[in-house]
């Protein structure tokens, strides 16, 4: 079995890392890979959503806010440079359920060891206090298991509201009068700074023993390749999975959830 790998990537669109993931995902014998990573104002649709039953599409012009679409589940999520994703790929992953239960538990023990008390709500949501710092989902494809997970720091939280595109009903039963009233930074609950929060973070969660490298450049075509292919294509981004090979999604697909 390959080392563990830890990728270190700077691409500026979200599209890039979706598609870095597939390029791993579809290897016979892909390491165990891990990769922190941001980008500028995106907002990223699961798999099956509705564009327009999610996001503002005009709110999302006028703000210069890209729209991409991610092949795992789970609802649709507003990032900027004060969040982080964290991409996770187990090799052989015979349980997918408990590969994303066991990831979210390690992000959660992550965020205890930086002083942050923190808890669980649902299956994939992890609180500070009552208000959601992060959310995670995944897919299976090949036998293996891509997590993601994604982490609000010091997100522009001003932006949800006009973005996001949520019924009602919804955040009534969540007894809250708006998505921003659900979530919150995690720099509200830590003094450290960013820089330093992602060094612990990845202490908690990458092997000792694991390769850290950049990408290689008969790599980068590849991925290139298949960001063109797929996750940068506007029909991918429109409508998913519809016509094409569809991934199993854990937790599965529930449309227009609630983010």
């Amino acid at each position: 079995m390959p080392r563990p790998l830890w990728i270190a990537a700077e691409f500026s669109d979200a599209a890039d890392y979706f598609a870095m993931e597939s390029f791993f995902m579809q290897k016979p014998e892909p390491p165990e890979l891990f990769c922190f990573w941001s980008t500028p104002p995106t907002l990223m649709l699961g798999l099956n959503q509705i564009v327009q039953q999610e996001i503002d599409v005009e709110a999302a012009e006028r703000f210069g806010v890209a729209i991409r679409r991610r092949k795992s589940g789970g609802g649709t999520i507003y990032t900027d440079r004060g969040s982080f994703q964290v991409t996770w790929l187990t090799p052989h992953a015979s349980d997918p359920a408990g590969c994303l239960k066991h990831n979210a538990l390690k992000i959660a023990e992550a965020l205890k060891a930086c002083g942050i008390d923190v808890g669980f709500s649902g299956r994939n949501d992890i609180l500070a206090g009552d208000r959601k710092v992060s959310g995670s989902a995944g897919y299976s494809c090949n036998g293996h298991y891509l997590y993601h997970a994604s982490l609000l720091f010091s997100t522009d939280l001003s932006r949800l509201e006009p973005l996001l595109t949520v019924d009602p009903s919804k955040l009534t039963s969540h007894g809250i009068k708006s998505v921003r009233q659900r979530v919150a930074n995690l720099s509200a609950f830590t003094a450290l700074a960013l820089p330093e929060f992602l060094r612990r973070l990845a202490a908690a969660l990458v092997p000792q023993d694991a390769e850290r490298r950049s990408l290689f450049p008969a790599e980068l075509a590849e991925i290139a390749r298949i960001k063109e292919q797929t996750f940068g294509d506007p029909d991918w981004i429109s409508n998913g999975a519809v016509g094409g090979a569809v991934p199993q999604t854990w937790p599965p697909e529930r449309k227009g959830g609630i983010r």
